[in-house]
């Protein structure tokens, strides 16, 4: 799915439909989305607007579907639903606020809170991608850690049996690092007196 930018010149352009996302896509170093624990179970239902009243494009919308991530605890699966409204805003490269449209200029201008919400188009960009911008949507709004539920009680650092399911009997102090068995000594310590 793209916008083509040659059609927004007088008019504003629906972008409505479905989109799947690919959680195989690398991102970084750490390997693909999927790889992270991120994955896209079921096509993300778009409803938006793209408009270019000067050479700025303004899409606006609304994002709508499923987000399989794991839980930081557990590593079982968690549902994230989106439903999220959203804004983008895209310049011409020869525009970007952070360097004022001179590429020599080292300092460039100081971003205002505005600027931080801008993406650069490519130089000679015909088509905008709404994959990357729904994918950039959707990781924005992705909780920090993702919880199964509140209590969830993760995995023993000893035998690695999910605690949710099972008590596996290691006892807690039994878990204890060997690099933090001094302190645990103390502890001790200073229960009995």
């Amino acid at each position: 799915m793209e916008i083509e930018l040659s059609r927004l010149a007088g008019s504003d352009e629906a972008v409505v439909g479905s989109l799947r996302l690919d959680d195989r896509r690398i991102v970084g170093r750490g390997g693909s989305l999927a790889d992270q624990g991120v994955r896209f179970p079921e096509p993300f239902e778009i409803d938006a607007v793209a408009r270019r009243p000067d050479d700025e494009i303004f899409v606006t919308g609304r994002i709508v579907g499923r987000v399989q991530l794991q839980c930081s605890r557990c590593l079982g699966p968690v549902d994230h639903p989106v439903d999220l409204e959203f804004s983008a805003r895209f310049v011409p490269a020869s525009a970007d606020p952070a360097t004022g449209g001179n590429e020599d200029d080292e300092e460039g201008i100081e971003l205002e809170g505005e600027d931080l919400d801008v993406s650069e188009l490519p130089a000679g960009a015909t088509m905008l991608p709404v994959e990357d911008m729904v994918l950039e949507q959707v990781l924005l709004d992705l909780p920090f850690r993702a919880l199964c539920r509140e209590d969830c009680k993760g995995l023993c650092p000893r035998c690695g049996a999910d605690r949710n399911r099972e008590d596996c009997g290691c006892g807690d102090e039994d878990a204890v690092d060997p690099r933090l068995a001094p302190l645990l000594e103390l502890r001790r310590k200073l229960k009995d007196e």
